[in-house]
């Protein structure tokens, strides 16, 4: 590991020499984000002088990789009691920070309107407003828009950081990807990452932790899209944007109906300034709500880096784990079998790499809290591709497909050359399918046109205007320094008006006296009037209100429902009162060390979907293993789940259960009860309260008090109960 500083390159940390040395190094990054790198440094390092905030360039190399773990600038510094340098750096990507964005329309003349163009030229005005060192070349530019047209403007003077998530990432996207080659520094622009790590993350390995959570914080079923605004005669923007009820039979509104039939109708909304044509704006607008009436699925995973560890007497041939790879996760537990993530976040502590620490993740869509299995996803992207195969018109002329087959075959099943299966086969666990699709297109267009509207040109500057009157302000006419040393007497309400000699170890008592001249005249204020009430968002009542054009809040239930009149009856918009309590499932496990004990944790809660994330149940096991033996522990926690969902007090109940071997002995209990079961190789005992009442030992069982319910046999003899109710004791006859 070594990491360079300044403009030559020079060494300030080589784990080969020990005067260049740093304390607690440590790289932290995030995909799309600057991240940052900070360290240590005392006043005996040779370099500990030459480090300048905001100049500095600060490079983190690993041994034998060429590319840099981490390129950034020194950007804040802390002293110590010892003298000693707290030094902070952020990342490259913050270099964007350092240009402006000056005020723009896209696409200008000569421009196509892709989004590598726009891309291109943020980066071109950063690289004009910087010195070479915080310059980026162009790089790879893979992310696309589907009409590979947009339309991005600003007024405003804004950074080349913040206007490139604003206008890109946001809407379409993608990761900012800086690449360091012998031509320069250049920065990509990438719809995915296509590197795949040799290191893997297996549980009962590597694998620290793993949640999964589904959530339905922007979930919505019907969309209000707008599109740009509308212009008036004279050709000037107005206040109005462009709807889709012209092309959508008088109805502003588009929906999913598999949705809706489900949870009702909940309403957002979504505006592309860049839509003119309102066939358009509902094609845009549908594709929306049709994403967005779906729960939001995510997995994340935490791992341990192996890179340089020892596993069974062995180091580990792994390369370390780098932000922007897929990692291949294997977990059973978790149902998760050679599934690839990419690497969100990497903290790496760089003398110590046992530390590191890294989150991957994916995300996915589901509308039933559920991934589609491989032989749904298979069926439905079938029917998708004949859907819209079929759906394709443009100026009323279509495009046909006359032939379309579906061919697959298991990886289970030996293929033939250039044979596949015509119809969909079944699949083994383990197993994956190979896929193809063959559409035959018959193009019945004759010709296509446009109708693009151009930018008009700028308008002339007015006139200046009047310069405007002087301020008047406050102005200082006497100020006064007055100071005393630690070590000088002072009498009671002097001062020193001229600042002592001060000996080692003294410190000074100072006081600064200013008087102020107020030369204003006048103080005037503007005070605006106070705007006429608005009108009511929804009228809230028992029963239904008189004037249908508000919405009503129905408070004759409860929860309260929203409704809207439309035209004949007043329907609900925001009821999911009939859904089922939704409950997010949370799968964790955890394997954590410390000197003692190593420590195994795998758990599974689930929480009631609402604000607050109440718990309703929750099962784990832990394994921990110390110098004195195992211990095993179950939990069970159930909650009322309709005390959680009414906010009452929450009638509950836990187990907790445990099998503990300890000295060579297994030890069976319960957390609350006073009895416990304890086996040892020649002694099976029952302990209440921590007191032995009975044990097995050598063939005989030895028992405090006994009781028996029905009867007692000694080899052929048994004392039997009557139905009188007395007690005979006989031999028992085979």
């Amino acid at each position: 590991m070594r990491i360079t500083a300044f403009s030559d390159d020079k060494r300030i940390l080589d784990t080969s020499l020990e005067q260049l040395k740093l304390i607690n190094p440590k790289v932290s990054q995030e995909d799309n984000k600057v991240g940052s790198f900070t360290f240590t440094i005392y006043p005996d390092h040779p370099y500990y002088n030459f480090i300048e905030k905001m100049k500095s360039i600060i490079t983190v190399y690993e041994d034998g990789i060429k590319e840099p773990l981490f390129r950034g600038r020194v950007y804040d510094e802390k002293t110590g009691f010892y003298n000693e340098k707290q030094v902070s750096c952020e990342g490259e990507l913050a270099f964007l920070l350092d240009s402006i964005q000056r005020p723009y329309s896209f696409p200008a003349e000569g421009q196509s309107g892709t989004p590598a163009e726009l891309f291109t030229q943020y980066i071109n005005n950063h690289n004009a407003q910087v010195d070479e060192a915080r310059q980026f070349k162009v790089g790879n530019i893979t992310v696309t828009d589907p009409n590979d047209y947009i339309v991005r403007s600003n007024s405003d003077y804004v950074s080349t950081w913040d206007e490139l998530n604003a206008k890109l990432i946001d809407h379409l996207g993608g990761h900012l990807w800086v690449r360091h080659e012998a031509d320069g520094t250049y920065i990509d622009y990438l719809a995915d990452f296509n590197m795949l790590s040799n290191q893997t993350i297996e549980f009962g390995k590597n694998l620290l932790d793993l949640q999964k959570k589904i959530k339905a914080e922007s979930f919505a079923t019907a969309l209000i899209p707008l599109g740009a605004k509308l212009k008036d005669e004279q050709g000037n923007e107005t206040s109005e944007r462009l709807t889709i009820k012209a092309v959508n039979n008088n109805v502003d509104y588009v929906y999913n109906a598999e949705a809706v039939a489900k949870y009702g109708y909940i309403f957002t909304t979504n505006t592309w300034d860049d839509v003119t044509v309102a066939s358009n704006l509902k094609s845009k607008g549908q594709a929306y709500i049709d994403d967005m009436a779906q729960f939001t699925a995510s997995i994340e995973v935490s791992a341990a880096d192996l890179n340089g560890a020892t596993i069974d007497g062995e180091m580990a041939d792994v390369n370390s784990f780098r932000i922007g790879r897929y990692v291949k996760v294997n977990t059973k537990p978790h149902s998760i079998q050679n599934q690839n993530f990419i690497v969100k976040q990497l903290t790496r502590e760089l003398l110590k790499p046992e530390n590191t620490k890294l989150t991957l993740g994916t995300t996915y869509k589901t509308l039933t809290d559920k991934q589609l299995s491989q032989m749904e996803q298979l069926n439905q992207y079938v029917k998708t591709v004949r859907n819209e195969v079929t759906n394709i018109k443009l100026n009323s002329k279509s495009i046909d497909t006359t032939d379309i087959t579906y061919q697959a075959s298991t990886s289970g099943v030996d293929v033939p050359t250039g044979e596949w299966s015509a119809d969909i086969p079944q699949t083994l666990p383990g197993q994956y399918l190979w896929t193809r699709t063959i559409i035959t297109y018959t193009d019945k267009t004759t010709s296509t046109s446009y109708s693009i509207s151009r930018i008009g040109e700028d308008g002339l500057a007015g006139q200046p205007g009047q310069p405007g009157k002087d301020g008047k302000g406050i102005s200082s006419t006497t100020v006064t320094y007055q100071a005393s040393s630690s070590g000088t007497v002072i009498p009671s309400g002097t001062w020193l008006t001229t600042i002592p000699v001060v000996s080692a170890g003294q410190y000074l008592w100072t006081r600064t006296e200013t008087i102020y001249t107020d030369n204003t005249s006048s103080v005037a204020y503007c005070v605006g009037m106070i705007g006429e009430r608005g009108k009511d968002a929804a009228i809230q009542s028992d029963t239904e209100p008189g004037d249908k054009t508000y919405m009503w809040l129905d408070t004759s239930v409860n929860p309260p429902t929203l409704k809207r009149w439309n035209g004949s009856a007043w329907v609900v918009v925001n009821d999911m009162s009939s859904t089922i309590t939704q409950l997010e499932q949370r799968f964790t496990a955890d394997i954590s060390t410390s000197e003692k004990s190593l420590k195994q944790t795998m758990s599974e809660n689930y929480y009631a979907k609402d604000a607050t994330d109440n718990l309703v149940g929750a099962i784990s096991s832990s394994l921990e293993h110390t110098a004195k033996g195992f211990e095993m522990q179950f939990n069970n926690l159930t909650k009322n789940i309709d005390d959680v969902s009414n906010n009452a007090d929450t009638r509950f109940r836990e187990i907790s259960k445990y099998i503990r071997f300890v000295d060579g002995n297994i030890v069976l209990g319960e957390a609350g009860s006073e009895l416990t079961l304890k086996i040892a190789n020649d002694r099976i005992s029952f302990f209440q309260n921590n007191t032995e009442v009975a044990y097995f030992s050598n063939r005989k069982l030895y028992i405090t008090d006994g009781e028996y319910t029905n009867s007692l046999q000694l080899g052929k003899f048994a004392f039997m109960p009557r139905t009188n109710g007395n007690l005979t004791f006989k031999k028992i006859i085979d």
